[in-house]
């Protein structure tokens, strides 16, 4: 069989890592790449495809936090002027309230503890002893 094309491959990869997102192991790849397609590849072949399928699969953990914290922005004003415009003021109340949550607005309002140097608070566990029940108490 021929070499696949640039398109047939990153096909081929894609229906991989729908695979292994279903939380198959090698030997279900390998069945099913036998059993239900016509690539004709051999097992070193569709290892190398698992291999950038993993790699594609782990570069979707890492997060550009200052573009979802942008996003998440724009996303809150624009749910905002759509409550005002429909004077759905609870709505946008409740944006903006979220708005200050994830901006951390409302941080000042929080209480951290901390033990010495900043680490954790000791706690001391105190056992008490209450008097024993007497007849008069009942």
């Amino acid at each position: 069989m021929s070499r696949p094309t640039t398109v047939e491959l990153t096909n081929r990869v894609a229906r991989i890592s729908e695979i292994l997102l279903r939380g198959a192991a090698r030997a279900v790849v390998l069945q099913y790449v036998a059993e239900k397609t016509d690539w004709g590849v051999s097992e070193k072949t569709v290892d190398n495809y698992i291999k950038k399928a993993t790699d594609i699969i782990k570069a979707g953990s890492e997060t550009d936090t200052a573009y979802e914290i942008g996003k998440a922005k724009e996303r809150s004003e624009f749910l905002w002027q759509k409550a005002i415009s429909m004077q759905d003021f609870r709505e946008a109340r409740a944006v903006q309230k979220d708005r200050r949550d994830l901006l951390g607005l409302d941080a000042s309002k929080r209480l951290e503890l901390s033990g010495p140097d900043g680490g954790e608070v000791p706690i001391r566990l105190v056992e008490v002893i209450l008097p024993a029940e007497t007849n008069n108490d009942k």
